[in-house]
């Protein structure tokens, strides 16, 4: 069944702290929002506003990710990534454990050196619905990932929210809900959607705990959902460290505050990922599958992805394995055998693959064909998609495919202003964007090293669409981090 489906050079590098004092007179929020400005009726407008907003941002956006799938015929939907995590959640419910195996459902077989988060997602669909085929299966988790993706617009609204005023973040919220990368991923029984929802969660938390210095929970459930999210995609595992070791900087006028700030993160962040890490280590000794590091690694360094740029290859861009004879060699000689293969590449053609770490990866790491399967925005081929049926949505995804090249530069032209205008930030700003754009860099560098696809970045998109639309507000000239933010109006 399975196989059928403005600034001075001197200026301290720190996040000023007077700027965001209530009673400070230089600065802008007292002008814009002082006790006798606001009234309740005023407060319950806005507030209705807001509630009236949102909810038609969620339907539209779970209807928008739900009319994909209804519309889109995949070809083999079961397939690759995606069949090995159906078959570890089905052998999970069986209580067989994390297994999976090419030959069909439930059957046990070597040991799955998978990341357990989303088989045990899929295993809890499976538990909660029982469905009588996998395609019950398909559409029910496809539904479920369609809610998750709705939800990651709204956190992505009010996470713009904490450094712009309602109609940026608005644009920063649309921009996620039309994204077709975003949309089209709900259609796919793959980690991206899940990972999107626990690390914008995760986000939104760290957010509000660095706000609120004496809401210790609300670090914990951040440093959880963060630890989730590594449980998901493990890629993760090491942003915790660098995000508790920027808070013990930032708050290192209290020490033991900053310690247990730290303490906190990391324990919940890694009190599920340790485990796990550890019991495969163990349990599976000897019998795990071949690293997928070592291998992520090795392919990482073919030239665009391929085995042979100048001669025709039977499988193309995205899968050298197959191409190259030399590959299982390679890969099974161990990361000694890898980069001596790597080294010798760069020392015979040093300028081309020097441009390919540099250049080369970084491009295709944030562009908008996927470099596997079907190409475009489909990780898996199909027959025919929603937007090649419906003109209107076909409209928005050429749209989106056009702003995509002018929103990565917008993202790094965010970024470098935000650098040069840090002292216009409130404290709480100035940690959170630092966080974010280590996050983005921690990504990168990662999948620089290893493989750039397109795919991984998928979702960090809430975030580059909040950092470039941020970009486009500071052309403005306007201070809008200060006016209209949430953080503003709770100063």
């Amino acid at each position: 069944m399975l196989n059928e489906m403005s600034d001075s050079p001197s200026q301290s590098i720190e996040a000023p702290t007077n700027i965001s004092e209530p009673n400070s007179p230089v600065s802008p929020v007292n002008n814009f929002l002082t006790p006798s400005s606001i009234t309740l009726k005023h407060f319950n407008k806005v507030r209705w506003r807001t509630l009236l907003f949102i909810t038609i941002l969620f339907i539209v956006s779970f209807q928008l990710r739900w009319w994909y799938i209804k519309g889109t015929t995949m070809i083999k939907p079961i397939r690759a990534d995606a069949a090995q995590y159906t078959i570890i959640a089905y052998n999970l419910v069986a209580e067989r454990g994390a297994y999976f195996t090419d030959t069909g459902v439930g059957a046990k077989s070597e040991p799955s050196s998978r990341d357990p988060g989303y088989p045990i997602f899929l295993a809890g669909i499976i538990k909660a619905t029982k469905p009588h085929t996998l395609e019950q299966f398909f559409y029910t988790t496809a539904w479920i990932q369609s809610i998750l993706g709705a939800i990651t617009v709204i956190i992505s609204y009010f996470l713009a929210r904490f450094f712009l005023p309602p109609v940026w973040s608005g644009a920063v919220s649309v921009l996620t809900m039309l994204s077709p990368h975003l949309i089209s991923m709900t259609n796919y029984v793959l980690t991206e959607t899940l990972f999107t929802f626990l690390l914008q969660v995760a986000l939104i938390l760290s957010l509000f705990s660095i706000k609120k210095e004496n809401k210790s929970w609300l670090l914990a459930g951040a440093g959880f959902a963060f630890g989730l999210a590594m449980c998901v995609k493990s890629v993760l595992q090491l942003f915790p460290i660098a995000l508790a070791a920027m808070i013990f900087f930032f708050f290192r006028h209290k020490r033991k505050n900053a310690i247990k700030y730290s303490i906190i993160l990391l324990t919940t962040s890694f009190i599920l990922f340790a485990p796990w890490k550890i019991w495969i280590h163990f349990a599976f000794k000897g019998t795990e599958s071949p690293s997928l590091l070592k291998a992520t690694l090795y392919v990482g360094s073919y030239i665009g992805l391929v085995y042979d740029s100048e001669n025709q290859r039977k499988y193309g861009r995205g899968s050298p394995y197959y191409d190259d004879p030399n590959y299982d060699n390679v890969v099974n000689g161990g990361y000694g055998s890898i980069f001596g293969e790597i080294g010798k590449r760069f020392r015979e053609n040093p300028i081309d693959y020097s441009s390919w770490y540099l250049l080369g990866k970084p491009a295709m790491f944030w562009g908008w064909t996927m470099v596997h399967g079907g190409g475009d925005i489909n990780v898996y081929p199909n027959l025919y998609t929603w937007y090649d049926r419906n003109r209107l949505m076909n409209l928005t995804k050429k749209l989106m495919q056009l702003l995509h090249p002018l929103i990565i530069i917008l993202m790094h032209f965010g970024a470098v202003l935000f650098i040069i205008r840090r002292a216009n930030y409130s404290k709480t700003q100035f940690i959170m964007m630092s966080s974010i754009l280590i996050l983005l860099i921690y990504f990168l560098a990662i999948h620089t090293i290893l493989v750039p696809a397109p795919r991984y970045s998928i979702p960090l998109r809430p975030l580059v669409y909040f950092i470039a639309v941020l970009g486009i507000a500071e052309l403005t000239g306007k201070p809008v981090r200060k006016k209209g933010s949430i953080d503003a109006a709770d100063q």
